[in-house]
């Protein structure tokens, strides 16, 4: 059933206009595009009141055919992909509404998403931004994707509230704002990185950003270990390293996944693997005993998020999550000396330039 989107005091103040654009990035997402787009077609807000804008980055298989039938707007990138933040800058450029919420192929919101989203920017002018997170329910059952998708949906749920970042997964911002700030930085980030966050730190210099884990949405990846471990230091560990020693951070509010348990966490898994090299060194008994109590702090700070997991999934749950998360904390503590580096080159870059 249709509802007003935000009530009848919304109806009298003329809220029929279009109210929200949706952007919908693709590429060759064939397998999760119709299960994205059936989500926002039995989404509860107003019909009239939101568009949504596919864009089709180079894909080689079916997408460009269903953005086709099912999108309001159908935008082409062209032969080659440009990345995601590319995409949905061509769909902000197209948008036609107040707000701009940017969806990903592979998420499959819940039916009030769109609603929350808007009436967060709505009621609340100084908002620039709002965001949620993924669901407790991964589409893929396997342990590893379960695993990832729960993090995710964990960190999002313990540092709820003001935040200094922002998630395109499953977010909207005010256009005008969106516009100010000069949208994603595409050149920066030419395939899916840390594009979302950087854009947060900067809209936060505009306003507010409300991180809202009650806006929920389903992921449809699935995750192999090979696929977490190559994300994670990759295209997110060492880029966000790169990014907080750059002029252009924002550190004064708090941003999911950076908590002081996760910190903690992430100093002792680094330490751990010291300790290790020095075991293997000739430093005897004393590196390798300190190189399981760093393991043993590392598991020690997190045993409330594997409870919490262990509740979700059981011990074949807990089993997966303890490996994992510490690879997860290691990969990003080894993140920090190579984003240093990277981010040295980068001033070196900048005064030669």
């Amino acid at each position: 059933m249709r509802v007003s989107p935000f009530g009848p005091a919304a109806i009298a103040d003329g809220s029929s206009n279009l109210i929200l654009s949706v952007v919908v990035p693709a590429h060759n997402a064939e397998a999760f595009l119709p299960i994205c787009l059936d989500a926002l077609g039995s989404s509860d807000l107003a019909r009239d009141v939101w568009e949504v804008v596919v864009v089709d980055d180079a894909s080689t298989d079916s997408t460009p055919e269903i953005a086709d039938r099912r999108a309001d707007v159908v935008l082409r990138t062209g032969n080659v992909a440009r990345g995601p933040a590319y995409a949905r800058n061509r769909g902000a450029e197209a948008a036609s509404g107040e707000f701009i919420a940017f969806i990903d192929a592979d998420v499959a919101v819940h039916e009030d998403a769109l609603r929350l989203l808007a009436a967060h920017l709505r009621t609340t002018p100084t908002l620039v931004a709002v965001f949620g997170s993924y669901d407790e329910q991964p589409a893929d059952r396997s342990l590893v994707s379960r695993y990832r998708n729960l993090l995710h949906h964990y960190a999002h749920r313990q540092t709820a509230g003001s935040v200094a970042t922002f998630w395109a997964g499953c977010g909207a911002v005010r256009a005008s704002a969106f516009r100010t700030v000069g949208g994603f930085d595409e050149v920066t980030y030419a395939r899916p990185q840390i594009e979302d966050i950087e854009l947060g730190y900067r809209l936060y210099r505009e306003g507010a950003i409300l991180l809202d884990p009650a806006i929920q949405a389903r992921h449809y990846k699935r995750w192999s270990v090979g696929s977490i471990m190559k994300t994670d230091f990759r295209d997110r560990a060492v880029p966000w390293v790169r990014l907080l020693l750059s002029a252009k951070s924002v550190t004064s509010a708090s941003s999911p996944s950076l908590g002081t348990k996760a910190l903690a966490g992430t100093a002792a898994a680094g330490s751990a693997l010291v300790a290790v090299l020095l075991g293997c060194t000739g430093f005897g008994v004393s590196a390798w005993i300190a190189a399981a109590a760093f393991v043993g702090v590392s598991v020690a700070v997190n045993i409330p998020f594997y409870a919490w997991l262990t509740r979700h999934g059981g011990l074949p749950m807990l089993a997966v999550a303890i490996p994992l998360h510490f690879g997860y904390q290691l990969v990003s503590a080894v993140a920090v000396p190579v984003g240093g580096f990277y981010s040295l080159l980068d001033r070196r870059n900048r005064a030669n330039g």
